[in-house]
């Protein structure tokens, strides 16, 4: 789109890529630059932001429709004030919130109810609701979905 990389070129495949062979590009690129693989780097930040906004444009079969339909129509000259608009959108949404720590592991807290540093409940929720039989697994999702394995 006007000089800007599509989603299928920040993720390296092909237009007419599965949407097995997306997510496996998805999942190899967002495993190499996470910020946390490389020591907090602004650079693996952004390359990571860039990374996982391509995914939602692709990553399943309607956004997919919706992404290669605002192509089309900018390819030929028609969507041009809507896709500078999301860009736009999309980059304030970027800056105004930079990844860091802190700020993760409110969302987290406010998700699972538990600081995922500390293992203790959320402030401000009884012990109750943050029992341990309740406690989401999110080691082993996270290790399942990137494939990481424990030694």
């Amino acid at each position: 789109m006007n000089g800007m990389r599509t989603s299928y070129e920040v993720l390296g495949v092909s237009p007419n890529a599965s949407q097995e062979e997306i997510k496996k590009a998805y999942r190899k690129l967002a495993k190499q630059h996470h910020p946390d693989a490389n020591g907090g780097s602004a650079d693996s930040q952004q390359r990571f932001m860039e990374i996982s906004n391509a995914y939602k444009d692709i990553g399943d079969e309607a956004s997919r429709r919706a992404y290669d339909d605002k192509l089309r129509k900018a390819a030929r000259g028609e969507d041009k004030r809507a896709g500078a608009a999301s860009q736009s959108k999309r980059s304030a949404q970027t800056t105004a919130q930079p990844f860091s720590a802190e700020h993760f592991s409110q969302h987290f807290e406010q998700f699972f109810g538990f600081n995922p540093k500390t293992g203790k409940p959320a402030a401000g929720r009884g012990q109750e609701q943050a029992s341990q039989e309740h406690t989401a697994k999110t080691s082993e999702w996270f290790e399942s979905y990137f494939g990481f394995r424990k030694k």
